[in-house]
């Protein structure tokens, strides 16, 4: 795996955010940065101090991959997903539009890039609104355990 420097992203991803906010009409409120083998950065103002803070997500693994289409063109052997391709988006902005937050959001779009990854189809005929809440609620419960 190729090394990252996270600083470096975190500097960027402030400079970006900080030169967007300066516009009055900018309603920004997130930045994902998608990092390969390394996972996504969300960078997001934090309610109580206005100060913008880090989520940083692991890489989503899957068991075995079958083609990359419709996930992300780009991967790591081993089952290691860049996770910012079609499915994902689509995850993502599903769960939104259904009122989950952001980190929740993201989760979905791992959950759909990882089930397209393990299908021969562009998008997997398995991400259906049933599975993708289920393993969300898995997800949610192997949290809270630990």
């Amino acid at each position: 795996m190729e090394e990252l420097n996270l600083d470096f992203v975190k500097k960027e991803t402030m400079y970006l955010f900080t030169k967007a906010r300066k516009s009055p009409q900018c309603k920004l409120k997130y930045i994902l940065t998608s990092m390969g083998s390394h996972g996504i950065l969300l960078a997001r103002i934090d309610q109580a101090s206005g100060k913008i803070v880090f989520d940083h997500f692991k890489a989503a693994k899957v068991e075995r991959i079958e083609d990359v289409n419709g996930a992300g063109r780009n991967f790591m052997k081993g089952g290691i997903t860049y996770p910012l391709g079609d499915s994902f988006v689509g995850g993502l902005v599903w769960a939104l539009s259904k009122g989950k937050a952001i980190k929740e959001a993201i989760k979905a779009g791992q959950i759909c890039s990882g089930l397209t990854l393990a299908s021969k189809d562009n998008i997997s005929p398995e991400i259906t609104e049933e599975k993708v809440l289920k393993e969300l609620e898995n997800s949610s419960n192997k949290n809270k355990s630990k």
